[in-house]
């Protein structure tokens, strides 16, 4: 019996070792193909097969600049050659060169990007630091739509922090008229020896002021120059911070917009009445703008003995009021001018004209 016993452990035995080699056997085969298939697979954040290093994206802390440059390396770690044709960023205020590049298979190209770090959102105006997040996405040759690609990120710091990033002066400004002022607060998060403010030539007047009682603190004003061209003005007024070791660093860019007035403007400068009922009359008012005290109404004509204007008597700070009363007799579409003539300090006139539109409508019989 003790025999037999041991004949049957022995059988079992010679079937297991058998089987266990086979499944052993197995099983080292599928997780050889598994290594082999993750060695094949692409890198994580890979775009048609080309790959960047997370490292190369990351900025890290960099100061606020206009032209923060870094190097983009792309490998192509696929099997075919792929041509980028351009880039498209999520904002302006990223380039790369070249703009485009064929990239062989297991080959690089090098990208030189440059990087304005000077716009803001409102919410990151008046902090030290803020993040910045720009994605990079390639258009590939024989696409039309850029394909989803890199994320640069990166925290930067600033020397100076302003108020707002933006000053409207919407219609204030008068063509020869006096010079209006407005200002930005700018705060220093570093030791500085000046806060200076440059602008391009005959475009503003600029002053910045420091405060006695808080060394950080400054004030930008800026003013349009009043000898500008009618119509809309756009420009920059770029700030510079110079620390103690004397040394000039480019910061924030203050946006300033507005239009340039005549010097004398009448509101509004045309003057719908609209339908009226012959015989009747309209009535409507304007305000005629002077750009000081000393410019003064001389005289003012119409067309029509049917158009009549009068003045207020009291005086506005902005200018005068001027009331329009129109007789309509006539029936269609008609335009009367007015012509206002304004005398300046010089004893030299200027005419600012007002046009009337009107529609005269015969009654039912």
């Amino acid at each position: 019996m003790r025999r037999l016993a041991r004949w049957k452990h022995w059988a079992v035995f010679m079937v297991l070792v058998p089987t266990a080699s086979l499944a052993a056997y197995h099983l080292g085969s599928l997780v050889a193909v598994r290594i082999k298939a993750e060695e094949e697979r692409e890198p994580l954040g890979t775009v048609n097969g080309l790959y960047v290093e997370p490292m190369s994206l990351d900025l890290g802390e960099v100061w606020e600049t206009p032209q923060h440059t870094f190097r983009l390396t792309i490998r192509n770690v696929g099997r075919e050659s792929r041509t980028i044709t351009r880039f498209q960023t999520t904002c302006g205020c990223m380039g790369l060169e070249p703009s485009g590049q064929t990239i062989a298979p297991g080959s690089k190209a090098e990208f030189a990007a440059h990087l304005n770090l000077t716009p803001r959102h409102p919410y990151q105006l008046g902090v030290a630091q803020w993040p910045v997040s720009v994605r990079v996405d390639p258009v590939f040759k024989g696409d039309f739509t850029p394909t989803p690609g890199w994320e640069v990120k990166g925290v930067v710091r600033t020397r100076v922090s302003i108020s707002t990033a933006k000053l409207a002066f919407a219609d204030r400004c008068a063509h020869g008229g006096t010079s209006v002022w407005q200002k930005v607060r700018a705060k220093a998060h570093v030791p500085l020896k000046s806060l200076r403010a440059s602008v391009t030539p005959q475009s503003a007047a600029l002053r910045v002021e420091s405060s006695a009682a808080s060394p950080e603190d400054y004030l930008v004003f800026v003013s349009p120059n009043p000898s500008l061209p009618i119509g809309r003005f756009h420009f920059e007024v770029h700030l510079q911070a110079v620390t103690l070791d004397d040394v000039v660093h480019p910061c924030s860019a203050i946006e300033v917009v507005g239009e340039m007035q005549p010097t004398s403007r009448v509101t509004p400068r045309l003057v719908l009445l609209g339908e009226y009922t012959i015989p009747s009359e309209a009535e409507a008012d304007v305000t005629l703008r002077l750009p000081a005290k000393d410019w003064k109404i001389d005289h003012i004509e119409t067309d029509t003995t049917d158009t009549l204007v009068k003045r207020a008597k009291a005086e506005l700070e902005e200018g005068e009021h001027l009331h329009i009363t129109q007789r309509i007799r006539k029936p269609g579409d008609h335009v009367s001018m007015i012509r206002i003539t304004v005398r300046k300090p010089d004893n030299e006139v200027e005419i600012v004209p007002v046009e009337v539109r009107y529609y005269g409508e015969r009654g039912s019989r």
